[in-house]
């Protein structure tokens, strides 16, 4: 099927929500996802939506944890995940790490007690657009036999690289797993039912096999035989040992069977061309263009070339192909956390109005006074019910929408039916004094009103487009 970005991403964040995933986990974990997605690298894209609600359910993540600044000093960034989305301790490290490394050359950004599920190179192009030049690593589990045995002590170890070019869009990325292929091709191959490529796993015996389900009970393969295997151990030592995390060895211990996600360390180090070069900084870009420009006329392909050509088609062109059963799977997962909230019928509105929003497009019951079930309606049936008929979002003056991500809204329009019109919710703070957009907006800018006046909330950024005399009268929303 065909699916505009804007439409898979909403579809993420209803699953977490719907699971309890907090707003800033919603974020990270989409942003990475649908950006994988859009690349076309499927065993890193929206798929890993079932791996991390399984993870969820056997209690390896939590879906509220709040990541820990734990260590700044000098260059050395130390950022605690608390057992959260490595993606999630990461939005709070990086603008520091770019910091620290501009402040000093170099600069090691490192993230402990994550739960890691990411494309590494979503994170190393954050660093190469920032001008620098970036290495990163994380154990996994340990799925993966040294050269030599048998028996699986390494994870699948992969390690990402990039360097700035010219083109920020296009800076030389390499991401791989130090294994002979990903875990998450293996997982692909067993569910379409195709068999793996020769020489990348072994089963339970030690035989070469190309039967996923046997790979998987056996081990998979470093790739380059030895040299693939002292990599892994590598990482092993760096981003388990070195910043007091687990091995893959450890993790594995820690998933006690479960078919959980990795949990574990990261580790980021970026470098400041232009402390190394001063002001000879230009003939990085220059002579790092002309050489890797030689390749391509050679014949080869650059790492992520196939990416970068895959996203700028389905950017273009304005939707991803999915997978028909992955997105029945995805919407499996969003129907099972649907759960219907209960409300008292004869309760005041600014009484039900916490309960509603906490139902995100579900049922709501309604029950009488003695505890019993007076009939299921949507939170806009009650809302209504309560408070008054509500005009629909394409016959309202208040919200009218543009297109499936741009709508425009009136400065009066409520914002607890802007949270249902749109499926969205925490646009109101507990203790805010504001019931509508205007109010909002001036609540988050913190400024008097003007035509531009940009703020963002809850996925959406809203823009000023008309004042009437001093008040806001008209509103872009459009969905981030």
């Amino acid at each position: 099927m065909q699916i505009t970005a804007s439409d898979l991403r909403q579809l993420s964040h209803d699953i977490l929500a719907a699971h309890g995933f907090s707003p800033e986990h919603q974020h990270s974990i989409t942003d990475t996802l649908v950006t994988a997605q859009i690349d076309e690298c499927h065993s890193h894209g929206v798929w890993r939506l079932l791996g991390i609600i399984d993870t969820l359910k056997h209690g390896k993540i939590d879906a509220t944890a709040s990541p820990v600044l734990t260590q700044e000093h000098g260059a050395i960034i130390k950022i605690d995940a608390q057992l959260g989305a490595a993606t999630t301790a990461l939005a709070l490290g990086l603008p520091k790490l770019i910091e620290k490394a501009k402040q000093s050359g170099i600069a090691l950004l490192a993230i402990n007690h994550c739960v890691h599920f990411s494309a590494l190179w979503v994170e190393i192009e954050q660093l190469t657009r920032a001008g620098l030049i970036a290495i990163n690593m994380t154990p996994s589990h340990a799925w993966v036999a040294p050269s030599g045995s048998r028996e699986p002590l390494l994870g699948t170890n992969p390690i990402g690289f990039g360097f700035p070019r010219r083109n920020p869009d296009e800076p030389y990325v390499f991401d791989f797993a130090t294994s002979a292929t990903a875990r998450g091709e293996i997982q692909l191959h067993d569910r379409n039912g195709t068999p793996l490529p020769e020489g990348v796993a072994i089963d339970a015996n030690g035989q070469p096999t190309t039967d996923p389900q046997a790979a998987m009970a056996g081990a998979m393969l470093t790739f380059g035989g030895h040299k693939g295997s002292a990599i892994a151990t590598m990482v092993e030592l760096l981003a388990g040992i070195a910043i007091g995390d687990m091995t893959s060895q450890e993790s594995m211990a820690f998933a006690e069977g479960t078919p959980t996600l990795p949990y574990g360390g990261e580790i980021i180090i970026a470098i400041d061309p232009v402390m190394l070069l001063g002001a000879d900084v230009d003939s990085l870009y220059a002579r790092g263009d002309a050489y890797l420009n030689q390749f391509n006329a050679a014949g080869a392909r650059l790492p992520s070339q196939r990416r970068f050509k895959a996203r700028q088609h389905n950017t273009q062109q304005g939707y991803v192909t999915l997978d028909d059963s992955l997105y029945q799977d995805l919407q499996a997962l969003l129907q099972a956390a649907a759960k219907p909230v209960s409300v008292f019928e004869g309760m005041k509105v600014l009484d039900a109005i916490p309960s509603l929003r906490q139902a995100k497009g579900s049922l709501v019951m309604v029950t009488d006074e003695f505890g019993s079930v007076s009939g299921l309606v949507t939170p806009l049936d009650v809302f209504e019910a309560i408070a008054g008929e509500f005009p629909d979002a394409d016959e309202s003056l208040d919200l009218i929408k543009v297109d499936d991500t741009h709508y425009i809204a009136a400065g009066s329009l409520d914002v607890y039916q802007l949270e249902l019109q749109l499926g969205v919710s925490d646009l109101v703070d507990d203790d805010a004094s504001y019931v509508n957009v205007a109010g909002l907006m001036l609540y988050e800018a913190e400024s008097l009103p003007h035509i531009g006046m940009v703020v963002e909330r809850a996925g959406l950024r809203f823009e000023v487009l008309s004042l009437q005399e001093r008040s806001i009268d008209k509103v872009r929303i459009s969905r981030l």
